[in-house]
């Protein structure tokens, strides 16, 4: 292997840049070129390999994700963020 390919390696050359979910444009369909369980210090999380980027997915989507990374590593998913959704008020405690 050259010198140069070996420090493009080191150095993350290739590396997409990583973007929260609520960074991708609304309705826009990506396509998933690669996805993966990732351990994360507080639990798995699934890592989405997009054309240009990478994005966790939520924690709350990782136990039915899981099981279909076969299916996503198929070439034939995208990844579309649809924008925030009210869930109602957050939950307050009393002082």
């Amino acid at each position: 292997m050259e010198l140069s390919k070996v420090n493009e390696i080191g150095v993350g050359i290739n590396k997409k840049p990583r973007i929260k979910l609520n960074d991708l444009q609304i309705n826009v369909a990506y396509p998933i070129l690669k996805a993966k369980l990732v351990d994360e210090p507080y639990g798995e999380v699934i890592l989405v390999t997009l054309e240009s980027n990478i994005v966790f997915l939520p924690r709350r989507a990782t136990d039915q994700t899981k099981k279909l990374l076969d299916r996503f590593n198929s070439g034939q998913y995208t990844l579309m963020y649809t924008g925030m959704r009210d869930i109602g008020k957050p939950y307050q405690m009393n002082e």
